[in-house]
């Protein structure tokens, strides 16, 4: 059984936003808490996905989302915005494959969701909300578990069924506890400023919750 998400106290700060620009940096603020497990971490942005602009939305946690993708941690699946779906790895900061490392992890699960359809993001969607117990827990989700026990090769042709996704479609987010590091700075603002391909981060931290926006990861976005 799961052990209940950590409570959380909010200070949102907004800052103007362009049209069209996601938020891109969030600080969730958790109290009462002296560190978080990966799974807590993971809680903790499940239960606050409001507060980063998602608020009607299908979660789904540990999902496979193609033959080969591998399991993302979280997957937040909007009614409606600039996002059709969102994905979310979420690391420890004392971890081996601490945040600046798992940028690779979370860009091969972007080239993955770039094969799913409109029809096959909405039935990953339909899952999450009839089933949020179940899309929520630690268990893995499959497609086959998303599409009624499906197997073979319908699988992979139900999930791009629709309109090919498109890049702006698809959001992408870092989640850690601690201070981002120089080295994870530079890799998401370089891919930004010369790849137009934008990493979102969500801090989780002890005293405040900040969100700051913007079209691109310059040095005047990060908090100090």
């Amino acid at each position: 059984m799961n052990a209940a998400p950590p409570t959380a106290r909010f200070q949102i700060e907004h800052q103007p936003r362009r049209p069209g620009y996601a938020i891109r940096y969030a600080v969730i603020g958790i109290t009462h808490m002296d560190f978080l497990t990966e799974h807590e971490l993971q809680d903790a942005v499940i239960a606050n996905a409001a507060d980063i602009e998602y608020p009607d939305v299908g979660v789904i946690r540990n999902v496979r989302f193609s033959a080969e993708s591998g399991r993302v941690d979280i997957m937040l699946l909007p009614a409606e915005g600039l996002h059709r779906i969102v994905l979310i790895e979420a690391k420890r900061h004392s971890a081996a494959d601490a945040p600046d490392k798992v940028v690779g992890q979370l860009l091969k699960y972007y080239a993955h969701a770039l094969t799913l359809g409109t029809r096959g993001v909405e039935r990953y969607r339909e899952y999450a909300m009839a089933n949020p117990n179940a899309s929520q827990d630690n268990e893995k989700t499959t497609p086959h578990k998303v599409l009624g026990g499906l197997s073979g090769p319908e699988v992979w042709q139900q999930l791009a069924e629709g309109r090919q996704l498109q890049p702006q479609e698809i959001g992408l987010y870092l989640a850690f506890d601690g201070h981002p590091s120089s080295v994870l700075k530079q890799i998401i603002t370089v891919l930004d400023v010369h790849h137009n391909l934008r990493i979102g981060a969500i801090q989780v931290a002890h005293d405040r919750a900040r969100i700051l926006t913007g079209a691109h990861f310059t040095k005047s976005l990060w908090p100090t």
